[in-house]
């Protein structure tokens, strides 16, 4: 037993787009970090929407399958033989139920009454069970890490200190961020942070008061760059992909690589309004060091252990890429074009795909009398097992009145039929008999 045609189909869909946002961004390593960033998050988004596509692409069938000439297709021959069955008058064949009543429809010709066809813990069953197990961990993880920043912030203490309220409001109108940000003090975090998916917040260690003005600035810019773009909506989306892809590797491959693309973006950002390139990097490794509790959480650290050596890498370059706004639109049509292609490619097997018309004219012209291809074996076996045998035509006889009145001799009609009876109501289908020869040599020819 095989997959659904539609789960190979998606899987098929997600890896292909996937390794083509994978092609991008290694051409574009050295490029701009704001373009990868915005690579992966489309790459992501398209990927949640692939099934939607799917429906309003136009679709166009693609022969990549191998040929099915081992495979029974029932579905092609089930059909015809019902209709067949019908209109003969001759019930379907089917085995009937233990217990029930209910005659099973599946239940093949010859095989004894009440035993199922298939196994309830089939290969396909099993499978389906373990991604839905794997999804609903993978969400009830998502959820606690929610629940866990929640409680976080509920146990937080709002901000007092008025330099540093002044000093983050600057900050926040020289971003231009409309939106209010609740700025709170936690002994539990370690490093800063960002969380929120309506309200957006940034939790501060309680050692922020005594940071000076400089390295403040640094972290309350880098946590209000991330608030801007809604870089902690980026991550459920994330997260959310992970969740229904969870034994796909390339999506924990593309997710890791989004997940440090953000950050680096975020430090391209900082940079460029005027942070000190070693005065940044020194103050990663500053809260790198910091130990503390680091739950699974909703929420956007500063820095993480896994990506302190990337970013630094990057922030002490002599040679930063400028964003380009070209490259950037080109990248984004080129992982969207090849969303929209994949969606709506449709694979089918060799035997399936449509022949060209220019190539079916010429078959016709080279071989106009060429004889319809025969039937496969499996069909004509499965045609010969649900279909019922053809009735035979109907056998009569006619006395021959030049034989003689006591011989009884037959003669062959039109139709195939034998008429016996030689009176006035045979006399009046002569029209059938006419070059009919009897059995005793005579021929007629009304």
């Amino acid at each position: 037993m095989s997959l659904p045609m539609g789960a190979v189909e998606l899987t098929a869909q997600v890896t292909l787009l996937l390794l083509v946002a994978l092609a991008l961004a290694w051409l574009g390593r050295r490029g701009s970090p704001g373009t990868i960033h915005r690579l992966w998050t489309t790459t992501f988004a398209l990927v949640l929407v692939l099934p939607l596509l799917g429906i309003l692409a136009p679709s166009w069938n693609v022969p990549i399958l191998p040929a099915r000439d081992g495979e029974p297709r029932p579905p092609a021959l089930e059909a015809p033989a019902a209709v067949e069955a019908a209109a003969v008058g001759t019930p379907r064949v089917s085995a009937e139920v233990p217990g029930s009543g209910v005659p099973h429809p599946r239940a093949l010709p010859g095989a004894p009454a009440g035993q199922p066809t298939g196994s309830s813990w089939s290969p396909v069953r099993v499978l389906f069970i373990a991604w839905a197990l794997g999804c609903a961990i993978s969400l009830i993880s998502l959820a606690a890490g929610a629940l866990r920043l929640r409680a976080l912030v509920r146990a937080a203490l709002p901000l007092r200190d008025p330099a540093l309220r002044r000093q983050a409001d600057a900050i926040r109108k020289r971003m231009r961020i409309r939106a209010d940000v609740q700025l709170l003090s936690s002994d539990v975090t370690a490093t800063p942070m960002t969380g929120g998916l309506w309200k957006a917040v940034i939790l501060l260690p309680a050692a922020a008061v005594k940071w000076s003005p400089e390295r403040r600035a640094v972290v309350l810019t880098h946590e209000l760059i991330h608030v801007r773009r809604r870089d902690v909506l980026r991550q459920l989306m994330r997260r959310i992909v992970l969740a229904l892809y969870w034994f796909h590797p390339l999506g924990w491959v593309a997710a890791r690589r989004a997940e440090v693309a953000s950050e680096k973006a975020c430090d391209e950002e900082v940079l460029a309004l005027g942070a000190r390139p070693s005065d940044y990097a020194r103050l990663l490794l500053r809260l790198a060091s910091a130990r503390g509790r680091r739950p699974n959480l909703l929420a956007l650290p500063l820095v993480k252990t896994s990506q302190l050596e990337t970013r630094i890498v990057a922030i002490l370059k002599r040679r930063r890429p400028r964003p380009s706004v070209t490259r950037t639109a080109v990248t984004l049509t080129i992982v969207g074009s090849a969303a929209v292609s994949v969606a709506a490619a449709h694979p089918v097997p060799f035997d399936e795909a449509p022949v060209p018309p220019h190539e079916a004219r010429l078959a016709r012209a080279e071989a106009p009398s060429a004889a319809i291809p025969a039937p496969r074996e499996h069909e004509l076996a499965v045609a010969a097992a649900v279909q019922p045998e053809p009735p035979r035509p109907m056998r009569q006889e006619i006395q021959c009145p030049w034989a003689g009145s006591d011989s009884m001799r037959t003669m062959t009609v039109r139709g195939g039929l034998r008429v016996t009876g030689w009176n006035t109501e045979t006399a009046r289908s002569r029209d059938r008999l006419r070059g009919c020869t009897c059995a005793c040599g005579h021929t007629e020819t009304w």
